[in-house]
């Protein structure tokens, strides 16, 4: 049978674009005889079996529509790959003959199986590859590599040749194949390939290597930095750099208040809450001691003032301490806030009485009774059941604690007893000796003698005021009624003067320390005398009953064992 076709004829190193006349013969037994006629000029043929003799021609359409189709597209690809201008170099360097015989055998019942280790696909490479054009030399032979090529050998391109076979091996092998040496890569792949086919992509054998040269720095993991645990805080540690800010922070908040009536009572308030605290202290009750634990009975008449503008919800004071302080106790924040009060208030600064603050003190919740200790202004035998009985302070401790009324004023709608116990209210401000100079250098004539609102006072009595407990320090009060001074018998008074206590007296030592605070017969300015009295009793006063208090530190953390 004869056609004509046009095909892309190729050999080992070259390609071409051909018309060729094709005649095909089947021999009897089994043998195929093929003629080309290539431009109509050559022929070639493929003589499969030289010795079958004479052969009957057969028409085998199928093996002729497949020869022509694969030539076709083995044409196509190859045109492709290298392009017209590699095709053309490719033949200008190789002979124009593509005459040669190959021998082979195959069943004549069977279509030769074209495998795809036989005849990989090709496809156009990334950019990534050399720019080189492999020779057709990448295109392996059919002819299985067990049986040598008849196909004279060509000489080569003059461009590099690349092989997509593993360089270990001349042919395909249809064998799964593995490299003979592991890749050096710093990132292993995780599955080892074996092929069973060469790959598709085309391999310069003489080009670099392509993969990366330089590992990526491991990536070590970084030493977390040795922490050191937290220290633990010492429960209520009060520091330096607190009770300082403490300090300020009253100072802040009395220069809030422009009213110099209301500034005296919330300055002398802070004080006399702290005084109410520790008064109920009784070292004889065993059971419930109570003393300075950061309570007081509010409905107790006795602390009249106290939870209405002092020590309440929306009270100054307190606020300061919800916002700041709870991590201290509330016993030992108001001993700190009336220290900060009293150096503030003294005469330049001088009483300054962080020495004496030590912490720790336990808070109570409630304190229910404690009320009922606190000494009543009635007379003298209150204040030595409290300060003596009670609380084991001397008459010199109560006489010197009883001159920080010189500070604040009493108010007819807490307390019940109004005014300032000094000069006015710009003097209430001042923490000075001025209480007991008032004491003796004024007439006081009593005022609600007999109810629970008795009480003294002076002048016009519009606005001072002076207790029973501050006059008895120093006069006999048992002939009530009486008055004080030279001049309080006059003008039909009525009133008899009030004797001053007898050397002899049990409270002579409060009238000897009342005269030792005046420093001096005459009027001065000497306020060291009272000061250093003052410090010793308050000193004592706020430890009633505490165990284990501590000085202030630099730091309240704890090292963990």
């Amino acid at each position: 049978m004869k056609f004509r076709m046009t095909t892309m004829a190729q050999n080992e190193n070259y390609v071409n674009r051909n018309t060729a006349d094709v005649e095909l013969h089947v021999c009897e037994d089994g043998a195929v005889e093929t003629s080309f006629d290539v431009d109509a000029t050559e022929e070639t043929y493929l003589d499969v079996d030289s010795s079958a003799g004479k052969c009957g021609r057969y028409k085998i359409y199928v093996i002729v529509a497949f020869i022509a189709v694969f030539a076709t597209i083995a044409a196509f690809v190859v045109y492709t790959f290298l392009g017209r201008d590699g095709a053309e170099e490719s033949l200008s360097s190789t002979s124009s003959s593509i005459s040669g015989e190959v021998d082979i055998t195959f069943p004549y019942t069977s279509t030769p199986s074209l495998t795809p280790s036989q005849f990989p696909s090709y496809t156009k490479e990334p950019s990534s590859y050399p720019s080189t054009k492999p020779s057709s030399s990448a295109y392996p032979t059919t002819t299985p590599s067990k049986y040598p090529t008849t196909t004279p050998s060509l000489t080569p391109s003059s461009n590099p040749s690349y092989s997509a076979m593993p360089t270990s091996s001349t042919s395909p092998s249809s064998s799964p194949t593995a490299s003979a040496s592991p890749t050096t890569s710093k990132f292993p792949s995780s599955n080892p390939t074996l092929s069973a086919s060469p790959s598709s992509a085309p391999t310069d054998s003489l080009a670099p290597t392509y993969a990366p040269t330089t590992a990526s720095p491991t990536r070590q993991p970084t030493p977390h930095p040795t922490l050191r645990p937290t220290p633990q805080q010492i429960k209520g540690c009060v520091t330096n750099s607190v009770y300082d800010e403490i300090d300020r922070d009253i100072d802040r908040l009395q220069n809030r208040i422009t009213n110099v009536k209301k500034k005296a009572h919330f300055l002398g308030g802070i004080v006399r809450l702290v005084a109410h605290d520790f008064m109920d202290y009784d070292q004889n009750d065993f059971d419930s001691p109570m003393g300075p634990d950061g309570c007081f009975d509010a409905d107790h008449p006795a602390n009249a003032g106290l939870p209405d503008d002092i020590w309440c919800d929306d009270c100054l004071l307190t606020e300061l301490y919800e916002d700041k302080y709870t991590h201290i106790g509330r016993a030992d924040f108001w001993i700190a806030s009336a220290n900060a009060v009293i150096r503030q208030t003294s005469v330049d600064n001088a009483l300054d009485l962080r020495d004496t603050f030590e912490w720790g003190r336990k808070d109570a919740r409630s304190c229910s009774g404690s009320g009922r200790r606190v000494p009543s202004p009635r007379g003298c035998d209150q204040t030595r059941a409290a300060f003596l009985t009670r609380m084991g302070l001397s008459w010199r401790d109560a006489t010197a604690l009883m001159g920080a009324h010189t500070l604040g004023r009493g108010d007819e709608d807490f307390s019940g007893h109004h005014g300032t116990w000094v000069g006015s209210n710009t003097d209430a401000l001042v923490f000075d000796k001025a209480y007991y100079d008032e004491v003796l250098s004024n007439s006081w004539r009593p005022r609600n003698v007999d109810s629970a609102l008795e009480n003294w006072t002076t002048g016009d009595g519009e606005d001072r005021v002076m207790l029973n407990t501050d006059l008895c320090l120093v006069m006999d009060l048992d002939n009530m009624p009486c008055c004080t001074g030279s001049s309080c018998t006059g003008s039909g008074s009525g009133l008899s003067k009030c004797p001053l206590l007898p050397e002899n007296h049990p409270r002579s030592e409060a009238f000897e320390a009342f005269e030792e605070f005046l420093g001096g017969s005459d009027p001065n300015d000497n306020q060291a005398p009272f000061y250093n009295a003052f410090r010793e009793s308050w000193r004592k006063a706020t430890k009633v009953g505490q165990n284990n208090l501590q000085p202030l530190v630099d730091s309240c953390d704890v090292d963990p064992i």
